[in-house]
């Protein structure tokens, strides 16, 4: 296994090799779930490749709730075999990336004591679906208890509370982790290339796909064609016009719902730990302290269009902002507090009659005439097995049994050391708390990577070899002349952007900003003040004239204009 530094500056070369080869299986979707199919094929010794329109996790894989939870609103529905799994799938993906899977203790409001009965009921038999460690199962919290934990907690009528785990993700980052480890298995992979078209369709399937760079996104963008024996469409919410590039015939078969999400600064809605509180309409949102912010979420409405930017608007707001008020003491968000927002397609199988939050959350597979594999549906949880289900059919296709998935068992990268072993390493030393989580649950072990190889970053001269050990004496590292806020400087922000293009596949400075940082959705400022910064860096890196570098800036700062355009529709309302 090579590698799983994902560096994918040199296009020419990777569309020549993307061109000249005859693959077992082609994956168009550079999500979660193709990312996850990408690597279990790979892993099984496939060759395999994968094309991505835009960046990796640029759609809906990064614009979840970031949680990966075991679906305990599903076991109250009846559908035990989806809680199953999810349950179990959470376990795994602890065992594959600890740090991208963090178990948090989260509140669950109980109004009366049938209530407790009820829910402890139900939390008993999702913690044994799960196999919940003991340490890790659900507390029973008195009134009294919940407002000395909760004080800004507005806890009238509550009779009680209770406490359980769920994990919480960064999930961007959770797919470019799928994608390097299909990488490092010797898969080949590239984003910002589209499919415009199959070729050679015929009773025996489509053999090839015409693909368009969109990194340059001009008329003469280079075309060139990929040959694959399998073609597994798992584009998101882009699935129908994938499969109708096959067949326009071909029915449609997803009903999208759009989700916003909101951040504040935490000290608006200062929380401890993740809140499950309930709307207005009764639907069950979240509310999660994160760092110096707190995001609220989601709704679930119906949507249209396949738009990559979709729109929040005033309604998605309120909605989030009268829900978190009704937990609050203070009672006083406003839209003047929002700071970021993130709103993503849910790409789900249509079902007739059935409300947004009613439609079924499982994934479905079919095969058109042509011989397209499509793929939607699912949650981000039990990606791994919608993957694994996928490969064996592709195998099965190609003439073999299904041959055994070890996806559950290579770790993701940055994977191999848990948090709690990285916090103790001596490189954090100096590093504020905040600082040091936030490097932990974006990169894990590779976090000490960045920080040994930009030395200045924690006063040190620690030798390489050493740094994957979690017991360096403190006394090697010379502090005298470190202050903690250091590590919030112009030097790590830099670093990150460096990981990022080096490691990480990013070719944009959207690439660095939305999805391999986080900083535009949980920055205090939304990121604004890391462009210049990240644009210099990756200018150097990237061979950007000074002209390109300034439009990569301005992308980003009007990117965050639009997505916070529901203000100006507000402004013309009150008008």
């Amino acid at each position: 296994m090579v590698s799983s530094a994902l560096d994918l500056r040199n296009r020419e070369e990777l569309f020549k090799e993307l061109s000249s080869e005859n693959f077992d299986l082609l994956v168009i979707g550079g999500g979660i779930t193709g990312a996850g199919i990408a690597r279990d094929a790979a892993l099984r010794g496939l060759q395999v490749a994968l094309v991505e329109a835009q960046d990796f996790a640029s759609g809906t894989s990064s614009r979840s709730t970031k949680l990966v939870h075991g679906g305990l609103r599903y076991l109250a529905q009846g559908d035990v075999s989806l809680v199953r799994e999810a349950a179990t799938e959470r376990a795994v993906l602890v065992k594959l990336a600890p740090h991208l899977a963090q178990t948090q203790s989260f509140l669950l409001p109980v109004t009366s004591k049938a209530a407790q009965i009820k829910f402890r009921t139900g939390l008993w038999g999702y913690e044994k679906l799960g196999r919940v460690a003991e340490i890790d199962t659900h507390q029973v919290l008195s009134l009294k208890q919940i407002n000395a934990l909760e004080p800004a907690l507005n806890t009238n009528g509550w009779h009680s509370g209770i406490t359980y785990g769920e994990c919480i993700t960064e999930d961007a980052r959770l797919t470019t982790a799928n994608i390097r480890s299909a990488y490092a298995a010797g898969a080949k992979v590239i984003n910002y290339c589209k499919v415009t078209g199959f070729l050679n369709k015929s009773h025996k399937g489509i053999s090839s796909v015409r693909v368009k760079d969109t990194l340059t996104n001009s008329s003469t963008s280079e075309e060139f064609t990929i040959k694959a024996k399998v073609i597994v469409n798992a584009a998101g919410p882009w699935v129908d016009a994938i499969s109708k590039l096959g067949n326009e015939e071909n029915p449609a078969k997803l009903q999208l719902t759009k989700g916003v999400h909101i951040v504040v600064p935490r000290d608006r809605l200062p929380l401890n730990k993740p809140l499950i509180a309930t709307a207005k309409d009764k639907r069950t949102l979240f509310i999660i302290p994160k760092d110096d912010i707190t995001y609220i979420g989601t709704t679930d409405t119906f949507y249209s269009s396949t738009d990559y930017w979709p729109k929040a608007e005033v309604t998605d707001i309120d909605y989030l902002l009268d829900t978190a008020n009704s937990t609050s003491k203070a009672r006083n968000l406003n839209h003047e507090d929002v700071i970021s927002l993130w709103t993503g397609i849910r790409p789900l199988i249509a079902e007739t009659g059935k409300s947004p939050s009613e439609i079924s959350r499982k994934d479905e597979t079919w095969e058109s005439p042509e011989g397209l594999i499509s793929i939607a549906g699912g949650k981000l949880t039990a990606y791994r097995r919608m993957a694994e289900r996928v490969v064996d059919l592709v195998e099965s296709k190609l003439g073999k049994n299904p041959s055994p998935c070890t996806s559950a068992h290579e770790t993701l990268p940055g994977g191999d050391q848990t948090p709690h072993d990285l916090r103790k390493n001596a490189l954090f030393e100096n590093i504020d708390d905040t600082q040091r989580d936030r490097l932990i649950r974006n990169y894990g072990s590779e976090a000490l990577n960045l920080l040994s190889n930009n030395t200045h970053l924690v006063g040190t001269d620690i030798n390489s070899s050493d740094i994957h050990s979690s017991n360096i004496n403190s006394s090697d590292i010379n502090s005298s002349n470190i202050n903690s806020s250091d590590i919030n400087n112009k030097d790590l922000i830099s670093a990150e952007a460096e990981q990022a293009v080096l490691n990480e596949g990013a070719l944009k400075l959207e690439d660095y900003w939305i999805r391999r940082s986080g900083r535009s959705l949980f920055d205090v400022d939304a990121g604004l003040n890391t462009l210049d910064i990240a644009a210099s860096k990756m200018a150097d890196l990237l061979n950007w004239s000074d002209e390109q570098q300034r439009d990569e800036i301005e992308h980003c700062q009007s990117v965050h204009i639009d997505r916070m355009d529901w203000r100006r529709s507000e402004q013309d309302t009150a008008a």
